[in-house]
């Protein structure tokens, strides 16, 4: 799936995912272990993800793509595993 310059909405990113994952369904009735995998999958192509000993590391970037694919697509995951903050 190609992506046109300049778009940055999120379910485009998701919807890809899935089908690279290999993952079928509407985001309501996926498991929490399909999110966080579709949320590290998009994660991984972060510029500050680096491979090391066959295990993602996550830079400042990665995570913050993590939390806002989780946030705009799936609040419900967002709200249970409390990855929000209150002040």
């Amino acid at each position: 799936m190609r992506l046109k310059p300049g778009c940055s909405e999120s379910s485009v990113f998701v919807n890809a995912a899935k089908k690279a994952c290999c993952i079928q369904g509407e985001n309501k009735d996926l498991t929490d272990k399909q999110i966080g995998k579709l949320c590290r999958f998009i994660a991984s192509f972060a510029p500050d993800t680096n491979y090391i000993n066959g295990k993602f590391d996550y830079g400042e970037i990665g995570i913050s793509v993590m939390l806002s694919i989780a946030l705009y697509e799936f609040p419900w995951f967002y709200q249970k595993y409390e990855l929000w903050q209150r002040n």
